[in-house]
């Protein structure tokens, strides 16, 4: 639905776009045009952004070695050790627009879409002018706070979402693309007892014993673990829509990606210092809620 130059990066939670921009602001506007084919009567009839002024602040981030310039001059820091450093700064830099990406999502921030409202919120306004939700809570079966999730757990829980992404589509078309299933979902997790539930709904063939029911979600969900959440939601549970080139939360500009390792010597005469780094130029904003859902859990409550 997208077009094709919205990059999907793992862990499908950012749209990524390289574009040049204001210095200071990105412009996402077009990410809110979604073409339709139609027939042709009459004059055309031009297709236009749902929304208006989606821009988001530009920042600059950058990594920095500092060596001493005798194990440069000696060897000790070779072509192929720099080679490798820059190797790593790449890495770091792809690990780094991830985080900052599930970070802003996860702290529930106040959308761009034009409803007033944060990214997971009960009272979201579509493209109709209808009231929307992309939250739920739920209770574990066995009624026990510490007890694990369960697989049955995380099925039904996983269904009600399905249910609620597919009500929240951007566009009816949207479905279209992926049948009567949805695309794979990315579920990010935040506690060791909401982990196993959902790994196991990923690997069963069945949903309880060899003579259950067949488990549709085989495979189609990616879990991820926060190992160190901010306490305000740790409890929750955050489902993102993984469909293929669509929509995502959160989305991340590139002004400037990282390039090549640029070296700064002008201290090497007075301390023997030089640095070594490389810098790039992002910009994140909340855009999609219809792709995500935040499940609350409240058993025992």
């Amino acid at each position: 639905l997208l077009p094709r130059l919205a990059r999907i990066h793992a862990p499908n939670l950012a749209g990524i776009r390289r574009a040049a921009s204001n210095p200071k602001v990105m412009d996402f506007e077009w990410l809110t045009v979604f073409p339709e084919m139609r027939e042709w009567l009459g004059d055309r009839v031009a297709q236009t952004s749902l929304l208006k002024r989606w821009t988001a602040e530009v920042k600059p981030y950058e990594i920095t070695l500092s060596v001493d310039r005798d194990d440069l001059e000696t060897g000790s820091y070779n072509a192929g050790v720099l080679a490798e450093f820059a190797k790593q700064q790449v890495g770091a830099y792809t690990r780094g627009k991830m985080r900052m990406a599930y970070q802003l999502m996860s702290r529930n921030p106040l959308t761009a879409w034009g409803d007033g409202a944060q990214l997971f919120s009960t009272s979201h306004v579509d493209v109709n002018g209808e009231m929307r939700s992309n939250v739920l809570t739920f209770e574990k079966a066995s009624n026990d706070p510490a007890a694990p999730l369960s697989m049955l757990d995380a099925y039904e829980l996983v269904e009600q979402i399905a249910q609620g992404l597919r009500r929240n589509a951007v566009l009816p078309t949207q479905l279209l693309e992926v049948g009567t299933t949805l695309a794979d979902l990315t579920v990010f997790v935040r506690r060791d007892l909401d982990e196993a539930g959902f790994r196991q709904l990923n690997t069963s063939e069945r949903l309880s014993g060899t003579d259950g029911e067949r488990n549709p979600w085989t495979g189609k969900l990616k879990i991820i673990r926060d190992p160190l959440p901010e306490p305000t939601y740790a409890s929750s549970i955050d489902v993102v829509w993984s469909l293929p080139n669509g929509p995502r939360p959160i989305v991340l500009g590139v002004q400037k990606e990282v390039g090549r390792l640029e070296v700064d010597d002008q201290q090497a005469f007075r301390n023997r210092k030089v640095d070594l780094g490389t810098d790039a130029r992002y910009a994140l904003m909340p855009a999609f809620w219809q792709s995500c859902y935040r499940a609350r859990d409240l058993t025992g409550a």
